[in-house]
């Protein structure tokens, strides 16, 4: 083991030597490859995906920049908006989900960006940890909707941010106006600055400095924007019942944290229609037990960082159980214990846990340390492999379709069928 540290302290030395902007070049490249392998038809044979085509390209189409203060699901996606806004003014349409999915897969490496820069140390000290940890979330088991779709780039962007509050202050004006970006983009874009805000207050309360009262500043703006549209979520949102109980709960967290982590989707859909998991509470409430005690074990040696992450996780998943949007006819917590189901609302708790384990696998604690690192390696040796390779979307002939409203007549309205579901409608102009 000794000789394994030091040829691990070696490692790190060296590439603190490269220059800050030939890393963060080399991560980009290495982490872009990495996403867009997972399904190299987000790039080759892009199409929209979701709110991208059934409401954004068809409102900017027709109210233009205007458009970016228009609400989806109870609040704003200017990130979003505003990139398919400039798609629609300035490229071909059969250009835009290509550009898209490119921004998307940009904005999923950020993250690992951000924690692999020379202000990382501060959410994860040691340089090997951040990378394994970047590398992880790049090949996150189990969310495959947040993967290459503009759509969902909103919890990216959460995640970003909240890594921008907690890094070391920055040292120079470009690192300010670029956090500063993070900050807006990501506040003007879902819900998730008011979560951020109390964490931020918290930073600024340790740090007492101007820039992390700028930041308090930033997001509470953006709070005061967001909140004229939150006020109103209950008309945008499912109006279908919970179907809330304790065992679905036990479910839900069993099947989308612990076996989204540990054995990935492609494991976890025999999971969740098998037999013993139809019929059986004890596995998911083990499940549920080891989570428990396991952040329980690891909780005096979790470092700040996590430990806010921990509880905007879980803040982030009770908001979402609360007003979910699983259906919007029956019962809605019954169907999110399965797999698949909306997996984007236990992303951050599903990092949160892998965070844990991090910690376990580092302990002084010789059992703690076993545990940590059984579990995590399920998750690299297991979930990531199993999951590497997402399922392919149908080709609905979308590009056969543009040629098509390419040659049409203005007035014209055509219909673009989604592999996501749904169709885009579009009228030529």
């Amino acid at each position: 083991m000794t000789v394994l540290a030091d040829k691990i302290a070696n490692w790190e030395k060296s590439l603190e030597r490269w220059p800050p902007v030939v890393l963060a070049l080399v991560a980009l490249v290495v982490g872009f490859l990495l996403v867009v392998s997972r399904d190299p038809n987000m790039l080759l044979n892009a199409q929209f995906f979701g709110e991208d085509g059934w409401v954004w390209y068809p409102e900017a189409q027709t109210h233009g920049w205007a458009s970016l203060l228009s609400p989806t699901s109870g609040y704003l996606n200017s990130f979003q908006r505003l990139v398919v806004v400039v798609c629609s003014t300035f490229l071909p349409l059969r250009v835009t989900p290509l550009v898209c999915n490119t921004v998307a897969v940009l904005v999923q490496v950020m993250p690992a960006l951000l924690l692999l820069s020379p202000r990382g140390p501060a959410v994860i000290k040691p340089l090997w940890a951040r990378l394994a940890f970047a590398l992880i979330y790049l090949l996150l088991p189990n969310e495959a909707e947040l993967v290459g779709h503009l759509v969902n780039a909103q919890w990216h962007l959460a995640v970003a941010a909240f890594l921008v509050l907690c890094m070391e202050t920055p040292k120079g004006w470009l690192e300010v106006v670029g956090d500063a970006v993070i900050l807006i983009a990501s506040g003007l874009s879902g819900p998730f600055c008011l979560f951020l805000l109390p964490i931020a207050l918290v930073l600024w309360f340790t740090r007492r400095n101007s820039i992390a009262l700028a930041y308090v500043v930033l997001i509470v703006l953006s709070c005061m924007v967001q909140g004229i549209f939150i006020a109103d979520m209950n008309h945008a949102r499912s109006a279908a019942p919970l179907g809330a109980s304790a065992e679905v709960l036990a479910r839900i967290l069993a099947m989308h944290i612990f076996a989204g982590a540990e054995f990935g989707g492609f494991i976890q859909n025999q999971l969740g229609f098998g037999l013993p998991w139809a019929t059986m509470i004890l596995v998911p409430v083990a499940m549920v037990a080891i989570m428990a005690c396991a952040v329980v074990w690891g909780a005096k040696e979790t470092p700040l960082p996590l430990l806010l992450f921990g509880i905007f996780a879980v803040a982030i998943l009770v908001a979402s159980l609360i007003k979910p949007s699983a259906s919007l006819t029956e019962a809605q917590w019954p169907i999110l214990q399965y797999a698949g189901s909306a997996s984007r609302y236990f992303v951050f708790l599903m990092i949160a846990w892998i965070g844990v384990l991090f910690v376990l696998a580092g302990s002084e604690n010789l059992n703690k340390r076993l545990l940590g690192k059984l579990l995590l390696a399920l998750v690299v040796l297991v979930a990531i492999p199993l999951d590497w390779a997402l399922p392919r979307q149908s080709d609905n002939g979308f590009y056969q379709r543009v040629a098509e409203f390419e040659k049409s007549s203005a007035g014209t309205s055509m219909e673009f069928p989604m592999p996501s579901g749904g169709k885009m409608v579009l009228v030529k102009q």
